[in-house]
């Protein structure tokens, strides 16, 4: 018998708060939710970056940090 998909692994990640999550968990969260936003370079530089959750979650709306992270600046 299939899992029900509430019981699938990639969601459960999802059950702790999003301030303890890893790089590879935030990672998945935004791929879920926006899976076009982070490809090829971009994608490349998100992972190097390794932002924890705390961190992340600490810097939402700071455009600066995330150019920063990134090493380069990016246009709106």
């Amino acid at each position: 018998m299939d899992p029900l998909p509430e019981h699938i692994p990639k969601q459960a990640s999802h059950t702790k708060p999003a301030i303890e999550w890893g790089a590879d968990e935030q990672l998945k969260w935004i791929q879920h939710k926006r899976p076009n936003l982070l490809t090829g370079d971009k994608l490349e530089i998100f992972k190097a970056a390794d932002i924890s959750g705390e961190v992340f979650l600490e810097c939402v709306g700071n455009v600066e940090f995330f150019q920063n992270a990134s090493g380069s600046r990016t246009r709106n």
